[in-house]
């Protein structure tokens, strides 16, 4: 849970990040102003840095993420004796593509 919040929040923080460094950046150039865009970029290379390295830990969450996800299916499968939700779902959709 901790995981899911975490990529979350930072990939909503990246994304906000980008979004508006593109937006500014694309409308100073848009209106001719590339002293301003120049200026602009140089002023916030550093929030352009966060913005990656919270890409970057959301992209590592969610692998985390998705890591725990199969090893939890894994532990239902083999040690519980329990058909995992995902694999169980599988396994009655194969059985009605047989039974026709």
């Amino acid at each position: 849970m901790i995981a899911a919040a975490g990529a979350t929040l930072t990939g909503i923080y990246a994304t906000v990040v980008f979004s508006s460094m593109m937006l500014n950046g694309k409308a100073a150039l848009g209106m001719e102003q590339d002293e301003k865009y120049n200026s602009f970029m140089e002023n916030t290379g550093q929030q352009r840095v966060r913005g990656f390295y919270a890409f970057t830990i959301s992209l590592t969450l969610f692998s985390i993420l998705a890591l725990l996800e199969v090893c939890l299916e894994f532990y239902l499968l083999c040690f519980v004796n329990r058909s995992p939700p995902f694999l169980s779902s599988l396994c009655t959709l194969e059985e009605k593509n047989t039974i026709k």
